[in-house]
């Protein structure tokens, strides 16, 4: 079986080298790949590999109710809570920033708009 995770970081390495076209197929495969491992084992930690894997191919932030579609439905409620945590604290832009070595400044993002964030650290 061919590694999801090397995709991943291939994608990673072109597109820090400028080879945008080079870096989305490998995404592409990356997703496809962390799809294929989702359905043998529908676990926590791959789908939350699967879903950055998506935004990384397709670019496109997520809602919450968009990355519970893409969820197994034999998720369990806590399984799904998980899932969504993570990307409660780490968002999609954040963690890609981080696969790039860009700097991520959480503060500054959170205040900006991140109604996820604001929600869940204030009262009311």
């Amino acid at each position: 079986m061919e590694n999801p995770h090397y995709y991943t970081l291939k994608g990673v390495y072109l597109e820090k080298s400028g080879k945008v076209e080079a870096a989305h197929k490998a995404y592409q495969k990356s997703f496809m790949l962390f799809g294929e491992e989702l359905k043998k084992k529908p676990d926590a930690n791959v789908c939350i590999n699967y879903i950055m894997a998506k935004y990384l191919y397709d670019g496109k932030e997520m809602s919450g109710q968009e990355m519970e579609s893409l969820m197994p439905v034999t998720f369990t409620a806590s399984e799904k809570k998980d899932v969504l945590d993570f990307f409660k604290t780490v968002s999609l832009v954040q963690a890609k920033q981080g696969l790039l070595g860009k700097p991520v400044d959480t503060r500054k993002n959170n205040e900006c708009g991140d109604k996820s964030y604001r929600k869940m650290h204030t009262k009311g």
